[in-house]
Order: C-alpha cells, then sequence, then structure tokens
C-alpha cells in the first residue's frame, strides 16, 4: 500500500510530471510535519522554487489553522500550492475552526512592522510576522503564520471565544475580549511550536497547538 511506502517519515515528497507531491504521514503530530517540511525546504534552498504542489492529505485531518501553516511555508518557498485528500473534512478539536465561523476574513501579506495597524470586523490571518510596536485588532480570531512580537486583540467586541495562533506567540500584550495578558518581565525561551492562547477560567492562557 502506498502508505507502507512511504514509511514513518512525518512527510515525503516525490515529483511527478505536474510538479510535486506533499505526503503527509497521519500517525504524528502536526508539529512534526512542520518542522519535517521546513527542514526539507531550508536543505533544498531555491530548487523547489516555482513548481507546482499538492499537498496530499491522505486520511488526515487538518485543522484551518494548520492547514493555513503548510500552505504558508510552501507560498513562501516560492511554490504554487493545491491540495487534496480530505481537506473538506478538516476540524480543529481544541479551537474554532475559521469556516464555521459567520465572520469574514481578511488575509494580510507580509509582516507588519513597527507603527503598522489592522483593525477588522471579522478574522485576521497574517503570512508574516508581527513585529513590535505593530497592532493587530479583530473581532474574531488571529492567525499569524509567523512571529507574533507586537500587540493582539482578538475578540475585540467582547468574544471570549476568539484565539490567537502563532507560529511563535511572544506578544508585547495580548488580549481575548476584554481580558489581557502581557508579556513577562524576564525573557522566556522559545518553546519552537506553534502556541495558541484562549480563555480558560477567565484568564488568557497560552499553549502549545496540538492536533
Amino acid at each position: 500500500m502506498e502508505g507502507e511506502r512511504l514509511g514513518k517519515a512525518p512527510i515525503t515528497i516525490k515529483g511527478n510530471q505536474n510538479g510535486l507531491r506533499v505526503y503527509l504521514t497521519e500517525e504524528v503530530e502536526f508539529v512534526q510535519i512542520l518542522e519535517s517540511l521546513r527542514d526539507k525546504l531550508k536543505s533544498s534552498g531555491d530548487f523547489f522554487a516555482g513548481a507546482n504542489v499538492s499537498v496530499q492529505l491522505g486520511k488526515r485531518e487538518l485543522s484551518w489553522m494548520e492547514l493555513s501553516s503548510l500552505v504558508s511555508e510552501l507560498e513562501q518557498a516560492g511554490l504554487e500550492v493545491r491540495v487534496g485528500g480530505s481537506e473538506a473534512k478538516r476540524s480543529t478539536p481544541r479551537t474554532r475552526p475559521l469556516e464555521e465561523t459567520k465572520e469574514s476574513t481578511r488575509l494580510v501579506k507580509g509582516t507588519l512592522r513597527s507603527g503598522q495597524r489592522v483593525n477588522f470586523d471579522g478574522n485576521v490571518v497574517v503570512l508574516g510576522d508581527v513585529n513590535p510596536g505593530a497592532e493587530v485588532v479583530a473581532t474574531g480570531d488571529i492567525i499569524v503564520l509567523g512571529a507574533c512580537r507586537g500587540v493582539c486583540h482578538a475578540g475585540s467586541k467582547g468574544d471570549i471565544k476568539s484565539s490567537v495562533f502563532a507560529l511563535r506567540l511572544k506578544p508585547t500584550q495580548l488580549r481575548i475580549g476584554d481580558y489581557i495578558a502581557r508579556s513577562p518581565d524576564h525573557e522566556i525561551q522559545d518553546s519552537g511550536v506553534p502556541e495558541v492562547a484562549r480563555m480558560k477560567n477567565k484568564t488568557v492562557v497560552i499553549e502549545a497547538y496540538t492536533s
């Protein structure tokens, strides 16, 4: 069977006449898949740039955040991406999938630098970093497909079910609804894994994102 041929590596990249295919292993954590993809793209240099790539999910279900993270990594490497497999069944067991909300979503391409501000009535997805001095305000969820080191305010109209997700979540200030969390005075070691901030018992909690 194809899954047996691919082995247990988090991802396998194969080429054909139509471009590249990226196969995801079902048995491993999503964080391992993302790290493996980054390593392969980094080691390949510009070899894959400009190629068409098809992400084969197989029977694996990805959340909106996970799929966005994969697509962002591939697009930043200069690849044209399409997705095949079970993406129609995407689910988010630990946070709301954006496609199930009634809010619209604004896509911000590129890094937000100091002094820049995005304020949107809906969800915001940033394809880049949010640098110190930059600010993102959304009535829904905020997804940063990069490092978040600025200010993020999700659920700005009081929706405490909103969340903030980032590949590196180290904000200077983070708000969900009317609740505020600030970075500690001392330096925290980078966890190296995607993280999500959400409300738990009237407290903003930041934890590793797991599928």
